[in-house]
């Protein structure tokens, strides 16, 4: 029997052939599944992050005439004065209790927390509170914050500055 090297050559090159073929679908065909894996889960990992945790918002707002006191969850009270509107979440967060001021006045009556500092935002302004009782009067151009009891801390930008009892800040 005579050995035939071309053909035994042609064979065997056609089973490598064959052998890559295979193992480039089968290659193709998990990129293709670890990738909708990957996709699928961080888009599972985005929607629970993102849903979860976002806290829910209140949004109060009162009529020209109407004056509201609000009770929030940590105790502090704020007294809505007409045409002012707050928000503020449902529930505050361990470390965070924070309320925006969007427009209007409103006076407010801090529950002390040294662990858990208060923050009043109105637009970039933030006023830092350990507990105390205060006012926020937006209603012209210029904004007025006056410090009834206790001591707070008001930021705008690179500018701070502690009130005392009886002081008034004015900024616009």
């Amino acid at each position: 029997m005579e050995f035939d090297k071309e053909k035994a050559w042609n064979n065997i090159q056609g089973r490598i052939h064959k052998n890559q073929h295979k193992d480039k679908k089968t290659n193709r065909l998990l990129s293709t599944l670890i990738a909708i894996l990957i996709i699928s889960g961080s888009f599972s990992y985005f929607l629970l992050k993102h849903s979860s945790n976002a806290p829910q918002l209140i949004t109060v707002t009162t009529s020209a005439h109407e004056i509201k006191t609000i009770v929030l969850t940590d105790s502090s009270k704020l007294i809505l004065n007409g045409n002012t509107s707050v928000s503020y979440p449902a529930q505050f967060e361990n470390s965070i209790r924070e309320v925006h001021l969007l427009s209007g006045e409103a006076s407010f009556a801090i529950s002390h927390d040294a662990s858990r500092p208060f923050h009043v935002w109105y637009k970039e302004s933030k006023i830092e509170v350990l507990g105390t009782y205060f006012n926020v009067n937006t209603y012209s151009p210029k904004v007025y914050v006056t410090l009834k009891e206790g001591l707070i801390s008001f930021h705008h930008g690179t500018f701070q500055q502690m009130l005392h009892p009886g002081q008034r800040l004015q900024f616009s």
